[in-house]
């Protein structure tokens, strides 16, 4: 009887022991952003301050693209792993950057650190991009990964999505992780790009 009690008492505690280690493990899984985090082969970039207290005080400025005709240009996001143990990235997340949000842009694909370009599906009644990443991507304890997705204009009604001199952003990317056959989702602290309005209404 007191073997079975024993066995019974680790068998309990691995049962609690197994979530919460995959927990810390997403716990140290960190969406940050590139320095550059837009890369346009057509598409000006500007600059926005605003008020963010999570940089000590420091300015923080959020990247903007001007969304105009022929917009073509890459959003690079970084997924660090600061944690102990390698977690698997299996999905990246877009809100607002799917075919039913308002404005004229699209999430078209995704590559970056993989040897393969995972093409977009839609969630959240297609106002968001999603990127299903077949078999993972693996980010080690103290590594990094780099997330490029391409973004392309796209326009999606009769009206300026954005006027001149308005602007968008805060969009924050979720990413899926599994850690111990175990997944949830990270999601970004705070967001840091978006898009500006351009004279004339494109």
């Amino acid at each position: 009887m007191a073997i079975a009690a024993l066995l019974v008492a680790v068998a309990a505690a691995a049962a609690i022991a197994w979530p919460v280690s995959a927990a810390v493990a997403r716990g140290g899984v960190v969406i940050r952003q590139d320095a550059r985090p837009w890369a346009c082969a057509s598409g000006a970039i500007t600059t926005q301050p605003v008020d963010d207290s999570l940089d000590d005080g420091q300015q923080q400025f959020d990247s903007l693209v001007t969304v105009t005709k022929g917009l073509d240009c890459r959003l690079r996001i970084i997924v660090d792993n600061t944690g102990g143990r390698a977690v698997s990235i299996d999905r990246l997340t877009l809100p607002l950057f799917g075919p039913g949000s308002r404005v004229d842009v699209v999430a078209t694909q995704l590559d970056g650190d993989f040897s393969t370009t995972y093409p977009v599906q839609t969630a959240g009644d297609d106002l968001d991009a999603r990127f299903d990443i077949a078999g993972g991507l693996t980010v080690d304890p103290d590594t990094a990964e780099v997330l490029s997705v391409e973004v392309k204009y796209s326009k999606k009604g009769s009206g300026c999505s954005l006027s001149a001199g308005s602007s968008t952003s805060d969009f924050r990317p979720v990413v899926q992780v599994t850690s111990r056959r175990m997944t949830g989702d990270v999601v970004a602290s705070h967001g840091w790009f978006g898009f500006a309005g351009a004279a004339g209404c494109p």
